[in-house]
């Protein structure tokens, strides 16, 4: 049963698109790299996860440079709009993006 007054969403992200600006960059293995190494914030592992094997870890950053630089690799859901994940692995996400 819902609390009143509250509604409850599963989080929704852009796979690959970890500093949530709507596209997928170098930028965001970049944030991948900071979180995994530099101790950077991530408000969303899972959109980190670009391999989508449930953790955050160097081979992240170099699939998601795969897709971006040798096209015809697509990531893993959700993508290539927001969306939920359809097979949720532990990873936290506080993102509800539209």
């Amino acid at each position: 049963m819902l609390a009143p007054g509250f509604t409850y969403t599963q989080p929704r992200f852009l796979r690959g698109d970890v500093d949530a600006d709507g596209v997928r960059s170098i930028t965001d293995a970049v944030v991948t790299l900071q979180f995994r190494f530099l101790g950077g914030a991530s408000d969303c592992l899972s959109a980190a996860d670009a391999n989508h094997d449930g953790e955050v870890d160097v081979s992240d950053p170099i699939r998601l440079l795969f897709h971006l630089f040798l096209a015809g690799w697509p990531l893993p859901p959700p993508g290539p709009t927001p969306g939920t994940d359809p097979t949720p692995d532990g990873l936290p996400c506080s993102r509800v993006e539209s």
